[in-house]
């Protein structure tokens, strides 16, 4: 079905934009864009106040979603008026934009002793130029006046009706320039009697039912300008694809050694033989700057949209890439370049000679070029973002080979990865120690599978509400004193970039068993679950699921004491044969838990389609957990969704009694954290209370 509509993408994309033109100009009539705006409506918040002074008593009353200003004037002497305030905002400099809207529409009602029942509105904007934070009269004063009455009436004001008040200009010996309404940072408004001073002694009372102001998110001839301008967008790139499509007609491209065939940039090969020729060519003053380039998540865009749409993006990366480039040569801001596809999603630029100042500016080019949205087919690529790793070598100087800089760069890359993504990092000291860093890790981890140098710590699960453990999580420790201070955090990935993890997590794996079957831990406590960390690379292994089977007949431990966890990442990259292991670990009796669980990608209603018994929340949302945050109504709908597919809920990192007891009150199966425990060692762990073993327990 995408191939049809890809190959009748002209006749697909005029089709949909005709639907998309006349769905958005009968969407305007239709009201699609209105906006508006409710200031009585209670999520707002905003602050209602009476006027006061010392000749009349005030009060406000709030019933239905009505204010009620009451004015008892009991003196003719001194200030007299009736009206109330409403603030919305606190900074009386941080007001609204009203200016959007293009109608006022309130209902009021309005009793006064008096004949004259008319209500002014002011609309007091802050202007930065003549505003004081601290003076109210300093605000800008744009109000409209119109007859109330006693009953309850509706009346419509359009925006433009509202004047700057003359009396105010006069206050402030105000210049033409600054007269004009102004309502972009409105941050008062009042409804105040027409009458100043009130003319008679008794009771005054203004009721405001309702204030709505109206208007709309576009004007209808900005609507018609965008849409022109999509239409104008869609037929330079139909004209220019109708281009291509008749060029590869009639040529055909040569594949060479050193060239990407879906790009056509310089492979690997490629590089390294222009590194060579530039090297040769080279002068005293030549410097060599390689840009390592790494698009971000890209996996995703072929899982979503399937490589068609993938190579397309890689193709139109390319194109910008090589653009940005170009105007450097352009620009003679470099002497020579070279642009080169080097794996499925990462490229490598090599620039001769460029100018310091230049790099930070071209690499945030790149980052920003990357980022904006790639039209590819019928589908927009919102989402696509690179890290980059940025290295330089003066070629005289060092002997420095390709490879080198291609270790630099990839060097760079990763900690701009590590440090968040979306962004460039150049190789420098702190990079060159993090690779150093990396080496002894690996290098002691090596050591450290070959001399046993791991041991298990427990932290122990607890049931929410008896606060009886109900397992524990088991973590992985190095205890080779080169590893002081350096924890599971940095050392897992470590073991992953070099190929180790698989090992280790054998060996964490079988030493549990091993541990169970010694103590008797799962025959003692039936209802005990024994949760250990696996690797995605686990999920990459159809072998996986047999070698499991194998321990737990070797060991004759049942599976279902045994609670493997995947980090809720790691589900990002996961296909279909990812999930036929897990179902076929499940099926063996083991549970599977998905840890870290709020910090990925994973759409709620995917979770049906994942073999997991248990959700595991994510220590950040429970860090600063409380009634009414942010991260309670994540906690909330973590715990819906769980109890609808009936997973297990397990909250990560308690740290107070206040979070357990929160917890408990949301309905979470189960707690770990400091609060309750810390990891502890094996002898410790048995020694819980509720902990059941064999007297002949290991001292593992």
């Amino acid at each position: 079905m995408i191939a049809i509509l890809y190959k009748n993408i002209n006749y697909v994309i005029p089709i949909t934009l005709l639907v998309i033109t006349f769905a958005s100009i009968g969407g305007f009539h239709a009201g699609l864009f209105n906006t508006y705006l409710d200031v009585l409506d209670p999520k707002h918040n905003y602050v209602t106040e009476a006027y006061d002074d010392e000749n009349s008593e005030y009060v406000i009353f709030k019933q239905g979603g009505s204010v009620s200003v009451f004015c008892n004037v009991k003196s003719l002497e001194g200030d007299r008026f009736c009206g109330l305030s409403i603030y919305l905002s606190e900074d009386l400099s941080d007001g609204l934009d009203l200016s959007r809207y293009d109608e006022l529409e309130l209902s009021v009602s309005y009793f006064s002793p008096s004949q004259d029942t008319k209500i002014r509105v002011f609309l007091k904007n802050f202007d930065h130029e003549l505003s004081k934070p601290d003076d109210d009269l300093s605000l800008k004063y744009n109000a409209v006046r119109f007859e109330a009455g006693h009953s309850r009436e509706t009346i419509q004001i359009p925006t433009r009706y509202f004047q700057v008040e003359t009396w105010w200009t006069d206050l402030l010996n105000v210049d033409y320039e600054h007269s004009q309404v102004d309502l972009t940072n409105v941050s008062v408004i009042e409804l105040t009697s027409h009458e100043f001073p009130l003319p008679k002694i008794g009771e005054y009372r203004i009721t405001l039912h309702s204030m709505e102001f109206k208007g709309r998110s576009i004007d209808e001839f900005s609507l018609i300008w965008w849409l022109f301008i999509l239409w104008l967008i869609v037929s330079v790139y139909l004209l220019n694809r109708q281009r291509l499509v008749y060029i590869s007609r009639n040529e055909v491209l040569k594949q060479v050694s050193n060239q990407d065939s879906l790009t056509q940039l310089l492979n690997r090969r490629g590089l390294g033989e222009y590194f060579s020729q530039i090297k040769k060519e080279k002068t005293s003053d030549d410097v060599v700057t390689l840009i390592y380039l790494d698009l971000d998540n890209f996996k995703r865009i072929n899982d979503s949209f399937g490589h068609l749409v993938g190579d397309s993006v890689l193709i139109e990366t390319c194109k910008r890439i090589a653009h940005l480039v170009n105007d450097c040569q352009k620009n003679k801001d470099c002497s020579d370049s070279a642009i080169g596809r080097i794996s499925g999603d990462e490229f490598v630029l090599l620039l001769l000679n460029c100018k310091a100042p230049l790099i930070p500016d071209l690499s945030a080019k790149i980052l920003e070029k990357i980022a904006e949205p790639i039209k590819t087919g019928n589908r927009l690529i919102c989402d696509l973002n690179a890290s980059l790793g940025v290295t330089q070598s003066a070629l005289a100087n060092k002997p420095i080979t390709f490879s080198d800089l291609l270790e630099q760069g990839d060097a760079a890359m990763y900690f701009a990865k590590q440090s968040g993504k979306n962004q460039y990092k150049f190789f420098d000291r702190q990079v060159q120690e993090k690779i150093m860093l990396k080496r002894k890790i690996s290098t002691t981890l090596r050591y450290a599978l070959n001399t046993h140098a791991f041991t298990l710590m427990y932290m122990p699960i607890y049931h929410i509400e008896s606060l009886e453990v109900a397992g524990a999580e088991v973590l992985l420790r190095c205890i080779d004193p080169s590893m002081e201070g350096i924890g599971p955090d940095q050392f897992i990935s470590v073991a992953e970039e070099f190929g180790m993890i698989k090992e280790i997590d054998l060996w964490v794996i079988e030493e549990v068993f091993r541990i169970l079957q010694s103590s008797g831990l799962c025959e003692s406590n039936p209802d005990f679950r024994i949760s250990v960390n696996i690797s995605a690379e686990e999920m990459n292994d159809i072998h996986f699921p047999d070698v499991l089977a194998k321990l737990a007949q070797q060991y004759a431990v049942s599976p279902a004491c045994i609670e493997l966890e995947i980090t809720e990442t790691r589900l990002v990259d996961i296909d279909a044969s990812n999930i036929d292991v897990l179902q076929r670990i499940r099926a063996l009796g083991f549970r599977l838990a998905l840890d870290d669980f709020g910090t990925g990608y994973t759409a709620f209603n995917q979770l049906y389609h994942y073999p997991v018994d248990q959700l595991k929340i994510d220590r950040s949302f429970i860090n600063e957990l409380h009634e009414g945050c942010k991260h309670a109504v994540m906690v909330d709908a973590i715990l819906s969704i769980a109890n609808s597919y009936q997973y297990e809920t397990v909250a990560e990192g308690v740290e107070t009694q206040d979070q357990l007891t929160l917890l408990r009150e949301k309905g979470c199966d189960l707690a770990q954290g400091y609060f309750l425990s810390k990891p502890l060692k094996w002898v410790h762990f048995v020694e819980l209370p509720g902990v059941k073993i064999y007297e002949s327990s290991p001292s593992a």
